[in-house]
């Protein structure tokens, strides 16, 4: 079951806090995909939104936390509007594969120029 915080629930709350604080550059936002395509209506309006705030994305798939590809989550688009804001920080990765393949990283093939020797080892 998900866990969703009793204080914030949406980016609005977060910029109104952030905004209360004067800005703080050493205050950011984890824009965690998974939770905030339950609470936005718009993922990409959301993102534009907190653009310059974000200091660590992170990504699954919605519903059920699966890898991205296999719900709703919008992620090509998501992935390529997050590209063009010009956010350069790491995108974190919190799923529960949903299939037994090779290596649960498989699907990055479809959305990066990865080869097989880019891709991390998994312990089988």
């Amino acid at each position: 079951t998900d866990r969703r915080s009793p204080l914030l629930r949406d980016t609005a709350g977060a910029l109104s806090v952030i905004t209360e604080l004067g800005h703080p550059r050493q205050l950011r936002l984890l824009f965690d995909a998974y939770h905030l395509f339950q609470e936005e209506d718009d993922l990409i309006r959301t993102l534009h939104l907190v653009n310059g705030t974000i200091g660590h994305v992170q990504l699954a798939d919605y519903p059920g936390r699966a890898e991205p590809g296999t719900g709703e989550v919008p992620v090509a688009n998501f992935l390529a509007e997050l590209e063009r804001t010009g956010y350069s920080g790491w995108v974190g990765l919190e799923y529960f594969p949903s299939r037994r393949e090779e290596s649960p990283f498989s699907w990055l093939r479809d959305y990066a120029a990865f080869d097989d020797r880019s891709l991390p080892e998994v312990a089988s």
